[in-house]
């Protein structure tokens, strides 16, 4: 356990952080204050071997119980206690919905008559025909909701997850003044982003440039239905949109730059750090987003203090850090599928490539991939069945092919995108419109043709019997490697 603090840490901080978020109110009250009672005499009754490993443990959960508590009574419960009341907002676009403009982040302050004004963030709602831009400042009068259901979509969930806990929309008869910002680096990143999708819009065909956008910034407003369905039915799915995968590509990419260019290591370090950071505020910083950032700087760092990292330790607190942020990313379904899918690969990739042993170069290398694949497909098995009730049977076989494809299109998008203003009408710039487009059309040919494996059905599979194979399977074996010998226990109370 000593050797990897920061992953054991992270997952009794995600054990008990699901515990207070499934029994909010007043059992998470009372696991608190046990916890905070608890923690005084464990640790006097327990054998001095242990005492350390226990003190860690209570302290991680009293404090993952009581920060969610705090966050659940002062904050959570008085914002939604706003609901269908009308308000006076003051807020600051921080993004907009990525399946309608219509629909933007706030960060706002709302103001009820009669009650506190209440710092929050909120889901606001504006007429297609009002132009705002990140950055810019509103007020108004608004309605106050709480999120709603369609379409058999709990987006109350799924805003909750982000920290979202009220929607708006103006009221009738009033219009919202608008304030439009000054010049600031995060304005000028998303205007960056913007020139470059438009760049890549206008020189592609639409399922062409659907997934060029998806790759690159995660878009997915583009995808039609069909190509949806190959893709989910591929189990590509959260391949070809943004992942760790991506920041990862674009960090490597920026680092070996750097060497090529005669940078010393540290330097080409710090760029692939700040590349990184670039490249989320320009997607945005969803939570499967800042895990792969966390990572990628504890990396990065490792490089220029010319120390070892370690990959479980770098997941294990980049899920704490983020837990302390927001307890409430415990629901959040990318930073589900995005951990389990990291752990699965660091836990069992490098084991199942050491049972298959291949000779050939091109082969060993495929093998490796489909390691990965494999390994975080099993892993991510009984979250996607609980979520969506079918399971791509494919999915490795097919991200075998698909995933080498990934880091080419995405340097090939970014090129299109960046470069146009200066090559455009080049016989260059035709070749790598060219040569992108043809990529492409290979990978949606790939995607379609293992598409045609019909995904496995599963029914009967809710989300409770998902929240017990996290207790009885996947929690032990997390942890039963930190366990430690007798040794091992008594140099830890040294």
């Amino acid at each position: 356990m000593e050797e990897r603090f920061f992953y054991f840490v992270g997952i009794v901080y995600f054990i008990f952080s699901l515990l207070a978020l499934e029994t909010a109110g007043k059992f998470s009250t009372a696991l608190g204050l046990i916890l905070v009672v608890l923690l005084p005499i464990v640790t006097t009754l327990i054998p001095k071997n242990y005492k350390r490993l226990c003190k860690i443990t209570l302290t991680t959960a009293a404090i993952a119980v009581n920060a969610f508590n705090a966050g659940y009574f002062l904050d959570f419960l008085p914002t939604r206690a706003l609901a269908n009341k009308t308000a006076e907002l003051v807020g600051t676009v921080q993004e907009f919905n990525s399946s309608s403009n219509s629909i933007c982040l706030l960060n706002a302050t709302l103001k009820v008559e009669g009650m506190q004004p209440k710092r929050a963030k909120v889901l606001c709602y504006k007429r297609s025909d009002e132009k705002f831009e990140v950055g810019d400042k509103i007020e108004g009068q608004v309605q106050l909701f709480l999120p709603q259901s369609k379409h058999g979509i709990d987006f109350e969930t799924i805003n909750t997850a982000k920290g979202i806990f009220l929607s708006a929309k103006p009221v009738k008869g009033h219009e919202f003044k608008l304030q439009h910002s000054k010049s600031s680096f995060v304005k000028q990143i998303k205007l960056a982003r913007d020139k470059i999708k438009n760049n890549i819009t206008s020189m592609f065909f639409d399922n062409q440039k659907a997934v060029l956008n998806g790759i690159l910034f995660g878009d997915k407003t583009s995808f039609t239905n069909e190509l949806k369905i190959i893709f989910k039915r591929a189990g590509i799915y959260h391949t070809v949109v943004v992942s760790g995968l991506h920041m990862s590509i674009i960090s490597q990419v920026i680092f070996f730059a750097c060497l090529k260019l005669k940078l010393n290591k540290k330097v080409s370090a710090i760029a692939a750090i700040l590349g990184c950071l670039c490249f989320a505020f320009m997607v945005g910083f969803t939570p499967s987003v800042m895990r792969s950032a966390i990572m990628m700087f504890i990396y990065f760092m490792s490089k220029i203090l010319d120390k070892e990292s370690d990959s479980l330790n770098s997941l294990g607190f980049s899920l704490f850090a983020l837990l302390v942020i927001n307890p409430y990313y415990v629901w959040d379904l990318g930073l589900q599928l995005s951990f389990l899918s990291t752990w699965g690969i660091i836990m069992f990739a490098p084991r199942l490539s050491e049972l298959l042993k291949i000779n050939n170069k091109l082969l060993s290398s495929l093998k490796d991939v489909f390691c990965v694949s494999l390994s975080a497909t099993l892993v991510t098995f009984p979250l996607i069945a609980a979520k969506f009730s079918e399971v791509s049977v494919i999915a490795p076989i097919a991200n075998t092919f698909i995933t080498p494809l990934i880091p080419i299109v995405f340097v090939l998008a970014l090129m299109c995108g960046v470069l146009k203003p200066l090559l455009l009408g080049t016989f260059v710039y035709k070749l790598l419109v060219a040569f992108t487009g043809i990529i492409v059309t290979v990978l949606i040919s790939v995607a379609n043709v293992f598409s045609s494996f019909i995904p496995l059905k599963i029914t009967n599979f809710s989300y409770a019997y998902l929240e017990i194979l996290i207790f009885v399977v996947f929690i032990p074996v997390a942890l039963i490697t930190l366990l430690p010998t007798k040794t091992q226990a008594q140099n830890y109370s040294n």
